[in-house]
């Protein structure tokens, strides 16, 4: 920002406020520059202490007094700062910056947690924020754009006709973690209802078919089902889907994840076309490589952490596809781990000890990893 104003030398008071500067900015043109001083010009959630302290507002709740002990405005102060002691950074001029990024992922696991009303009102909060920061320009409209100042309407209307334009895509998954979220819930099945005449499609995922809700389940034009957890679920999900008699046999028995013998991994999918629902057991036919990529088992996982570190992210992925070419490693590792538990060796231990054991093998082409050596002395032998 300094660079651009010593380059443009705009005609500014000696003291200026940043609203001033944003503006200089965005009659020179250099909109992105002024979309970063814009960040300093909006008030932050502390200011609200200020402007709670300000006469007309004391003159407005002196007489309610909620406790013994504090005044109304009191306890809106300690709550401000209570949440600006939690949420420091929201309190913060903005720092991320997506830039003209056309995919954008937020990992919730570290900000989410699960286990209390405490927890549970963190992760609402941090969802509906990373909902914010996701989607907040897909629901926008050109004529939107009369609304803007003068100054900067031909430059949103531009951004919001492409924003209009453009088919967007709102995923979640582990969504079974807002069941205790009627906030979250709420905004989500809105997009849900209203994202169609926007361009918005969205793609929700979980665990089990109770996470979803009536409406999400009921109003969702495709479902793509993975694999079930037990016997009682396949029914449930089954009942509650009305499938067909052989769509239920298959995701009773048949979805097991990625197979050698199917080509990849099969899935059900129930899609609603032409007034028609069609169910139809299909094949994600991912390479291997692709398999270990995307793999999200704990087992799995773990292995493939273990040989980035030791051989980097290609050369590991390589190797685990020659190795376990199916796309996973869970039945070695249980075969491994059960016969470690049955010598005495606690569970956790045997299977830490086995994931250290088939990565010392990929690593050093031995047991399992001979494989490899034959492909290694190949492509030395053409070199």
């Amino acid at each position: 920002m300094d660079q651009a104003l010593h380059r443009l030398k705009p005609a500014l008071p000696q003291e200026p406020y940043w609203w001033e500067v944003v503006d200089a900015l965005c009659a020179a043109g250099e909109h992105v520059t002024a979309e970063l001083a814009n960040r300093h010009a909006v008030p932050r959630i502390s200011d609200l202490i200020s402007a709670g302290r300000s006469q007309h507002v004391q003159q407005l709740f002196e007489r309610v007094i909620p406790h013994r002990v504090e005044t109304l405005v009191e306890m809106f102060e300690r709550y401000v700062k209570s949440f600006v002691q939690r949420f420091s950074t929201l309190d913060a001029a903005t720092r991320i910056d997506f830039g003209q990024a056309r995919v954008i992922v937020l990992d919730l696991d570290a900000v989410a947690p699960t286990g209390s009303p405490d927890a549970d009102w963190q992760t609402s909060v941090m969802y509906l924020l990373a909902r914010h920061m996701v989607g907040r320009n897909f629901f926008l409209r050109p004529e939107y754009a009369e609304h803007v100042p003068e100054l900067v309407r031909k430059y949103h209307l531009e951004r919001f006709t492409e924003a209009y334009e453009a088919v967007k895509r709102l995923e979640y998954d582990e969504y079974q973690r807002t069941v205790a979220q009627p906030d979250v819930r709420a905004q989500v099945e809105r997009d849900d209802r209203e994202g169609a005449k926007h361009g918005v499609q969205m793609g929700i995922s979980s665990q089990r078919s109770d996470d979803f809700g009536e409406h999400l389940l009921s109003q969702a034009t495709g479902r793509w089902i993975c694999g079930v957890g037990d016997a009682d679920e396949a029914d449930r999900l089954s009942d509650r889907l009305r499938l067909a008699p052989g769509t239920r046999e298959t995701i009773r028995s048949r979805l097991n994840g990625p197979d050698q013998r199917h080509g990849g991994a099969p899935f059900v999918l129930v899609m609603n076309a032409a007034d028609l629902v069609w169910e139809q057991m299909l094949v994600n036919s991912l390479g291997p490589v692709e398999l270990w990529a995307l793999s999200t088992t704990p087992e799995d996982a773990s292995l493939r952490d273990n040989l980035y570190d030791r051989l980097g992210f290609g050369e590991a992925l390589r190797r685990l596809a020659r190795v376990f070419a199916g796309g996973t490693a869970v039945r070695e590792i249980k075969r491994r781990k059960d016969r470690r538990v049955l010598r005495g060796e606690e569970i956790e231990r045997a299977e830490q000890g086995v994931v250290m054991e088939l990565a010392d093998e990929i690593a050093n082409g031995v047991g399992l990893g001979m494989i490899l050596r034959d492909t290694d002395s190949l492509a030395m032998a053409a070199e």
